[in-house]
């Protein structure tokens, strides 16, 4: 049987992906840099995270990988800081054991669907930049995002994808620049690891979703926005 050797993020990847993570202020200077934990690196602004496996990381050389430190995105660099990282493995391992509400399966084609429907509502509200709030909207089976302005419907789309569905109806709230984070840092990921998807792991209204290559080698985790 033949087998796809799975290739590594290398550094330029590895730093433009970890970019989209990590914090780009002063308030908490520890979130500028990933943090490596001996199997895994992780890189999070608070409102959301990244988690690559260390088999998927081609500067993780023998003097790396048996210790852990950080990484400095901007540099290209592992490099050493006197602050402490949050504790990353906890917060994902207690959003990991929530239930799941819905799962989407979207393969590559379905994540540049997804692209080119937010950049459809940039331009149809005028914005230079991808601050607004994009919903997804689940019911029946069905998958739908949704961008509103002023309560009024900007754009709306059917997800063409397959999805497991375990709560009737759910709405959530997500800022689209996250989305968008995850979903250009996955479509690098599923062309390098021979992974055939990514699985959009919905919590719930208030809890943080869960994206992951079906094969694992990255995750990321994203936080809703409430609403009133």
């Amino acid at each position: 049987m033949n087998t796809m050797t799975i290739r590594t993020l290398k550094n330029k990847d590895l730093s433009k992906i970890l970019d989209r993570f990590t914090a780009h202020t002063d308030a908490r200077p520890v979130l500028e840099f990933a943090y490596f934990d001996l199997t895994s690196l992780w890189a999070t602004d608070s409102h959301q995270m990244i988690k690559i496996d260390k088999s998927f990381i081609e500067y993780m050389d023998s003097h790396y990988a048996n210790k852990t430190h950080f990484y400095n995105p901007d540099e290209q660099t592992p490099c050493g800081t006197d602050h402490n990282y949050p504790d990353v493995t906890r917060i994902y391992e207690g959003t990991k054991s929530y239930q799941s509400e819905a799962i989407i399966k979207l393969d590559i084609n379905q994540l540049r669907n997804f692209e080119s429907f937010f950049k459809t509502a940039k331009d149809e509200l005028k914005y230079k930049r991808y601050n607004f709030l994009t919903k997804f909207m689940v019911e029946d089976n069905n998958v739908f995002l949704q961008v509103t302005n002023d309560q009024q419907e900007v754009c709306k789309e059917k997800l063409e994808c397959d999805s497991e569905v375990y709560k009737g109806k759910l709405n959530i709230n997500f800022n689209t620049k996250y989305l968008l984070n995850s979903i250009q840092s996955f479509k690098k990921a599923l062309q390098l690891s021979n992974g055939t998807h990514v699985e959009i792991d919905l919590k719930g209204r208030m809890k943080p979703s869960i994206w992951r290559l079906n094969n694992e080698l990255m995750e990321t985790m994203v936080l809703p926005v409430r609403t009133y």
